[in-house]
């Protein structure tokens, strides 16, 4: 399991590279703009991170992972992820590449999974072993 993961997170790191490679051409970006571009990513990284631990210890808080607060998670995840696309759209006009080409660019590749939502990770370790208890349990759990 654990040479998995690592495998999978060796993956994703290629793709999340690529993607910042497709962004760089796409945008013909110099030095400068590219250490900018790193600092958005990083930025992006750090407040996905935010959230997770935000809901996770909310959800450890109350026991509850209801599809109100599954909704407000996608809400606030969403809304980095468009913050992003629009601080890059006004930095880095052409990042996105043209319609269907393949340098057409998905800024979620960028999201370092394997930190950004650890604590989901964890918080689903945890219900699925049982530490919460009845607390833990998800709405399709209750049906």
């Amino acid at each position: 399991m654990e040479e998995r993961m690592a495998q999978r997170g060796i993956q994703m790191q290629a793709s999340a590279d690529e993607t910042r490679q497709a962004i760089i051409e796409n945008a013909s970006l110099n030095d400068v703009q590219a250490a900018r571009l790193d600092t958005i990513i990083a930025d992006m990284n750090r407040q996905m991170t935010e959230v997770s631990t935000k809901w996770a210890d909310h959800i450890r808080a109350t026991g509850t992972l209801d599809i109100n607060t599954r909704m407000k998670m996608q809400h606030e995840i969403s809304g980095v992820m468009v913050s992003v696309s629009d601080a890059m759209d006004g930095e880095f006009p052409g990042w996105r590449g043209k319609g269907d080409d393949p340098a057409n660019v998905d800024i979620s590749r960028l999201i370092r999974v394997t930190t950004a939502f650890e604590p989901f990770r964890k918080i689903r370790s945890e219900i699925l072993r049982g530490e919460m208890g009845n607390r833990g349990k998800t709405e399709e759990d209750s049906e």
